[in-house]
């Protein structure tokens, strides 16, 4: 149990740091005149057969801004709804990362054409700041049975 006190304070700082990173990823999607934006935007103009890489990464963002809830869930060691929905939320996270980062795909296969030290740095980063939400929804939607007592539910 004081392991966890002593953890839960990193977990909370972990879920602001990460919930800005997210915020600004959205922002940069939907917000006309970003980077992120135009590239998708520019995309979808020249052909039509681009628009699934639009809805992937749209998705994408969604699923990334509904995953900070179990984050702050964990996080504050609360229980919310069944353990099904945090399992489905995960694996549909999991399978739009891989599809719905094509304008990211794009920067990172320009770093490695640059350089492929600066290539292996960015894909380091990127796996280095996304692996603990990963670990603490995997935890949330598979073991939070272990770690939250019961009188700490939410509804």
């Amino acid at each position: 149990m004081n392991e966890q006190k002593e953890s839960g304070w990193i977990w909370k700082f972990y879920f602001v740091f990460f919930s800005l990173i997210i915020a600004r990823k959205a922002a940069g999607f939907f917000m006309p005149g970003t980077n992120t934006h135009d590239y998708y935007k520019i995309l979808t103009a020249f052909a039509s057969y681009f628009e699934p890489l639009y809805w992937t990464n749209a998705v994408t963002v969604i699923l990334n801004l509904a995953c900070l809830v179990p984050l702050f869930l964990f996080a504050y060691r609360i229980h919310f709804l069944p353990s099904r929905v945090w399992q489905y939320l995960l694996g549909a996270r999991l399978i739009f990362d891989i599809l719905g980062h094509s304008y990211e795909y794009m920067v990172i296969r320009s770093f490695f054409y640059s350089s492929p030290w600066i290539g292996m740095e960015a894909v380091s980063a990127a796996i280095f700041l996304v692996a603990p939400s990963y670990w603490a929804c995997f935890q949330y939607a598979f073991r939070r049975k272990k770690f939250i007592p019961h009188q700490k539910r939410m509804f």
